[in-house]
C-alpha cells in the first residue's frame, strides 16, 4: 500500500507540473501573438514612414526646380531691365 501512494503522489506532482507547463505555454503563446501584432504594426509605421521620407525627398527636389526656374527668371526680367 506504501508503494502505491509514492506513485500516487508521484503521479499528482507530474500532473501539477503539467498543468504548470501548460499554463506557461499558454502564456508564452499569448505573448507571441503580441509580438507579431507589434512586429506588423511596426511594418505599417515603417511603410508609413518610406513614404513620408520619398515624399520629402520628391518635394526637395521640386523645391530645387522652381528656385532653378524662377532664377531662370529672376535673370530674364534683369536682362529686360538693362
Amino acid at each position: 500500500m506504501k508503494g502505491y501512494n509514492v506513485v500516487r503522489k508521484k503521479i499528482e506532482d507530474i500532473v501539477v507540473l503539467v498543468n504548470s507547463l501548460k499554463q506557461e505555454k499558454a502564456k508564452l503563446l499569448e505573448e507571441i501573438e503580441r509580438q507579431k501584432e507589434d512586429i506588423k504594426s511596426m511594418e505599417g509605421e515603417n511603410k508609413t514612414a518610406k513614404k513620408i521620407v520619398a515624399e520629402a525627398e520628391r518635394l526637395e527636389k521640386e523645391k530645387k526646380a522652381v528656385k532653378e526656374r524662377l532664377r531662370v527668371l529672376l535673370d530674364r526680367l534683369e536682362k529686360m531691365k538693362v
